[in-house]
């Protein structure tokens, strides 16, 4: 994806992002961090520049790429995730306090419900017999502990977690399933208008959620 590309589809969403002279960044507004990405030499730089509470603005490195393209995607994929688990995800736990996201009370059962009332069954595996491409599944180790994995296209899994306690991995669980909801309706969406020409990566989606 193109920068310029990038930051109009980020505007469209809802997003403060401004691109200039090869540079884009988002405008959140006076003393506060930002992110941003440029051009330096043959290679494109992602940093995050810190603003509150010094006197100077310090410049940490994210990223680094090759091409504007490769750049230009994980952009948009780190600043939509940061926008939609604030705007839906957060908004989703606080309209449904009955569920108790977050807490021990929140588990398997808890989750299948929560992805019936958004609709993303099928960004959840429940069964490891029945994996579903892009989706996450939560899965027991001991008596106490889960792991989560991210099942790639081809239904691999891949560990995306540590050993978690039960309130964590659910919660995990629960947000990394309406991430890849969210983004599946994002990827239909540029589609549809022609803004990509193929679907995003399993490593665009697995960023997605980290």
């Amino acid at each position: 994806m193109k920068l310029e590309q990038v930051a109009r589809l980020l505007t469209e969403e809802g997003r403060l992002i401004s691109y200039q002279d090869g540079i884009i960044k988002e405008e959140p507004g006076a003393y506060s961090n930002y992110h941003e990405l440029k051009k330096e030499d043959s290679e494109w730089v992602m940093n995050l520049i810190i603003v509150e509470r010094q006197n100077e603005p310090i410049i940490k490195e994210i990223e680094r790429f090759t091409n504007e393209d490769e750049a230009g995607t994980y952009f948009y994929m780190d600043r939509l995730s940061s926008y939609y688990s604030k705007k839906y995800v957060r908004a989703f736990i606080r309209e449904n306090e009955e569920l108790e996201i977050g807490t021990s009370l929140f588990g398997m059962e808890e989750l299948k419900l929560a992805s019936e009332k958004i609709g993303s069954q099928n960004c959840l595996s429940v069964d490891e017999d029945k994996l579903v491409q892009r989706s996450v599944m939560v899965k027991g180790i001991g008596e106490q502990l889960f792991q989560l994995y991210f099942i790639n296209h081809d239904l691999s899994r891949v560990e995306i977690s540590m050993p978690l306690d039960k309130e964590d991995a659910f919660f995990y669980a629960f947000t990394n399933m309406y991430l890849l909801y969210l983004l599946k309706l994002n990827e239909m969406k540029l589609l549809e208008q022609n803004e990509i020409s193929n679907v995003f990566l399993d490593r665009d989606y697995m960023q997605f959620i980290d």
